[in-house]
């Protein structure tokens, strides 16, 4: 049995070898797909952040026109969005709804 511990060991930095060559194909393919998804989470944060820039910019220039008061923006702008949002979440759970 000893003899055996002292082969498995000095065989240690060969299997260290081998594991490391099977994990190549895979952790690039993951480096990969982690941009991938960083740049898609990205491009939808931007999206939703430029729509609440766009509302208050829109309910700015309606303000300072004198069309509403800054109470009235705040609460359709903030009623709007939040109403999208929800929307949004909602019709993402819709399949889970049909199976119930």
């Amino acid at each position: 049995d000893n003899i055996r511990t002292v082969v498995a060991l000095g065989r240690i930095r060969g299997f260290y070898d081998e594991y490391t060559a099977a994990l190549l194909v895979p952790a690039t393919k993951i480096k990969r797909l982690g941009w991938i998804q960083g740049i898609c989470f990205g491009l939808t944060e931007f999206c939703m952040f430029a729509v609440w820039a766009f509302a208050y910019w829109f309910g700015a220039t309606l303000v300072d026109l004198g069309r509403t008061n800054f109470v009235d923006m705040m609460m359709s702008v903030t009623g709007v969005l939040f109403g999208a949002m929800s929307c949004g979440q909602i019709q993402a759970l819709m399949p889970d709804v049909s199976k119930a």
